[in-house]
């Protein structure tokens, strides 16, 4: 324990190499603050260094800064969370993109700028593109086939060392090549006739995801997303399921303000909030945008020359899961089920429209069903809810927790008299899925940015004991 210090964060190493991989310099003392962000919103990883050159480095001779260049990346810890390296180590190897923010020093000796970078693999992917039809298959077989041929070689995870539960038929991967790396893959449903027309691969990813379907995961949310760890292609259902079925994933955090850093109490000190922030508590206006409570898709069947109207009404239609795992119907939340039916009407309803040719329950037609009216009418629906359940918290230390994890929180209730035996806010008290996390190196200092989402607003969800 003599090694435990939750705020303690820096780099060790910090390698510069050419792009012809022939010359290469150590920058570890030039560089002043490092920051990385990883979100299940985006299919990359990335980061920043903030450099104080006073050798002149983009200008040298020898070896010049280009935006060229690999970077090796080894980042230490003391809050003994970290999994991924012995003694809180961290090793990221990346590639540098662009040179920004030169500014000269006061004294005019050296400048400043900012190095960024993004995952060594997204960007070798990222030179690529895909052009390719694909016939009868399913979208997950698709980005299979995609993922082995510009991401990584993949070989099934037979069973893992932590005997992890993976949802809903699920395939856990070891990427080849890579340090314990993982890709988790979802199976959907439906046989997909698609034309990828010059896409660079995780743009393909995302074209992929936005016709991906399966009965388990009513929200329609398919995802395809880089950490650390690895990449996904999964829904938020099996994110929630994968957290709440590998019990010993779901961490227990709580919000205090002035937050303890007593060494002998280590879960305080690194497992609570030291601010947690709701930017948009209520939006009624957005609600009304976004479809958020009733939506319509006009279907144009052309092979069958007719026009379907279908709607799709939140509180008669919607049966979401919640953040304990369990598919429920919609509970009363961020507004009444009389403002409701009173304010989001047919002639403010949001529309879509579907150009129809594929099988459905009416009989066969060109290709086997799209559920594409399922998918719009959900993923509009679903994604408005979640995201205006968003939380802002900021921790010390904890470079181990990813985007797509499953955490538990217990918040106060802000009032000056409280009950004692309900003291946590039942709203925002409950299970979060990390979206995004920004993690902060500075002056041997690590500070973690969440961005936490969950769809149920009314209830809370108690995880087992001892799941920490």
């Amino acid at each position: 324990m003599s090694d435990f210090n939750p705020s303690y964060g820096s780099w060790k190493t910090v390698i510069v190499k050419s792009f012809d991989g022939v010359a290469e310099m150590d920058i570890t003392a030039m560089v002043f603050e490092v920051q990385i962000i990883q979100s299940m919103g985006s299919p990359l990883y990335r980061g920043s260094l903030r450099v104080l050159d006073t050798v002149g480095l983009l200008e040298n001779k020898g070896f010049k800064i280009r935006g060229e260049e690999s970077l090796e990346l080894v980042l230490e810890t003391k809050d003994l969370k970290e999994s991924r390296g012995p003694n809180g180590l961290v090793e990221i190897r990346a590639q540098v993109i662009s040179v920004e923010n030169v500014d000269v020093t006061e004294n005019g000796t050296g400048v400043t700028y900012t190095l960024q970078w993004i995952s060594e693999s997204s960007y070798k992917v990222g030179k690529r593109r895909v052009r390719a039809p694909f016939k009868d298959r399913k979208a997950s077989d698709v980005v299979e086939a995609i993922f082995k041929k510009y991401f990584y070689r993949l070989s099934k995870v037979r069973r893992s060392g932590d005997n992890e539960i993976v949802p809903f038929g699920a395939t856990k991967y070891q990427m080849a090549g890579t340090d314990g790396r993982h890709f988790y893959l979802q199976p959907t449903e439906g046989d997909l006739r698609c034309l990828i027309p010059n896409m660079d691969p995780t743009g393909a990813m995302k074209f992929l995801a936005n016709r991906s379907y399966s009965k388990d995961s009513p929200s329609c949310s398919f995802r395809f997303f880089e950490t650390i760890d690895g990449y996904f292609y999964v829904t938020d259902e099996f994110l929630v399921k994968r957290g709440t079925e590998n019990n010993q994933i779901v961490e227990e955090f709580s919000f205090n303000p002035l937050n303890s850093m007593d060494p002998s109490l280590p879960e305080m000190s690194t497992n609570t909030f030291r601010t947690f922030k709701i930017p948009s508590r209520v939006d009624t206006a957005s609600d009304m945008r976004s479809g958020a409570y009733k939506n319509e898709v006009h279907e144009i069947d052309l092979t069958r020359r007719r026009a379907v109207v279908k709607s799709f009404d939140y509180l008669d239609n919607a049966k979401y899961f919640d953040m304990s795992g369990q598919r429920v119907k919609p509970k009363e939340g961020r507004h009444s089920p009389e403002f409701i039916r009173d304010t989001f009407t047919e002639e403010n309803t949001k529309r879509f429209i579907v150009y129809k040719d594929y099988y459905d329950q009416s009989g066969p037609t060109l290709r086997s069903n799209q559920y594409f009216t399922e998918i719009i009418q959900n993923q509009s629906m679903y994604a408005s809810h979640l995201m205006n359940t968003m939380v802002t918290a900021t921790i010390t230390g904890r470079m181990d927790l990813r985007p797509g994890n499953l955490i538990s929180v217990r918040v106060p209730s802000f009032k000056v008299q409280t009950n004692p035996e309900s003291p946590y806010n039942e709203q925002l008290s409950g299970n979060y899925l990390i979206y995004s996390v920004g993690s902060s190196f500075k002056e041997n200092i690590l500070n973690t940015t969440l961005t936490l989402i969950k769809y149920d607003w009314s209830g809370s969800y108690e995880p087992k004991r001892g799941s920490v």
